[in-house]
């Protein structure tokens, strides 16, 4: 991969069916609610909330900007119990991806979007069953 923007593309459909994946595992809701993308270059300070539903939406406010940070936000939820998950994706090492639910924060390093498996994600699976046991 040559940039987070392309690595981003390639594991888009991976990142949202592994967390669906979570949820079924752990008899959850889950609903994607969008993202946050950025060029931290040419950015100002805003609290942690979803931006964009689609990369499209993204591209049409921002045609010819790099991509330099991604976060994704999942609602989690079991009956009253809700919390927010969110997975990060940052250059200039964007192999690396962090997980976090709150004040559990943590990450991994995937080198091949093409080819991550569930298990890529056990560490955010702990942070689940840390905050829904």
């Amino acid at each position: 991969m040559s940039s987070l923007q392309d690595y981003f593309l390639a594991i888009d459909g991976k990142i949202k069916g592994h967390m669906l994946e979570i949820a079924s595992l752990h008899d959850l809701r889950v609903k994607f609610t969008g993202y946050y993308i950025e060029n931290n270059s040419r950015t100002g300070s805003f609290s942690p909330q979803p931006f964009y539903l689609t990369y499209k939406e993204y591209r049409e406010e921002c045609p010819y900007e790099d991509v330099t940070h991604v976060r994704y936000f999942f609602e989690l939820t079991k009956g009253d119990e809700k919390h927010v998950a969110t997975v990060h994706l940052g250059a200039p090492d964007f192999y690396d991806i962090h997980f976090s639910i709150e004040e559990l924060v943590g990450g991994v390093e995937i080198r091949d979007p093409e080819h991550t498996h569930l298990s890529d994600f056990d560490l955010l699976m702990s942070y689940v069953k840390t905050k829904f046991s």
